[in-house]
């Protein structure tokens, strides 16, 4: 018969798994914080980018038109028969049968036919100068967490 001495020892002691058990714990700790740092930096990320594109949608379309709209941007607009009229809740640009419209109640640029260009506007403001249209967009965009604003102004000059 043999001895415990001379059995072999098989399997794991407890002591062992353990320390196993706590090393794991740790490693997976350190995982998680490095995902959930991850995982917010892309929300805000994602939060950024879409805004920017909204602004950038919105910019393009007041400079250039685009289909399916009756709005055929500033830069074909004549600057003699441009008016902007402006109030506390928003302005409005005319130019012959071209219009855009913001309203901050509702928060959207509109054309004539009330489509909007873009929403989730947090402001937007117009002023006709030196024969051009200077318009300022912010747009809020929110992401689970985050809330991002991106603002753009631009200044478009119309034919004479």
């Amino acid at each position: 018969m043999k001895t415990t001495s001379q059995r072999r020892r098989s399997g794991f002691t407890l002591v062992e798994i353990l320390v196993t058990m706590a090393l794991l714990g740790l490693v997976m700790a350190g995982a998680w914080s490095i995902f959930s740092l991850f995982n917010r930096m892309w929300n805000a990320g994602a939060a950024q980018l879409r805004a920017a594109i909204k602004t950038d949608r919105a910019v393009n379309f007041v400079l250039f038109g685009g289909p399916g709209h009756s709005w055929t941007g500033v830069r074909d607009i004549s600057a003699t028969n441009a008016t902007l009229t402006t109030s506390a809740g928003g302005w409005v640009f005319n130019a012959g049968t071209n219009q855009l419209s913001y309203t901050s109640a509702t928060k959207k640029i509109t054309d004539v036919n009330g489509i909007p260009i873009t929403d989730d506007l947090l402001l937007s403001t117009a002023t006709i100068t030196n024969g051009g249209l200077k318009v300022t967009i912010s747009v809020v965009e929110s992401s689970a967490i985050y809330t991002v604003t991106n603002s753009f102004t631009m200044f478009a000059r119309m034919r004479n």
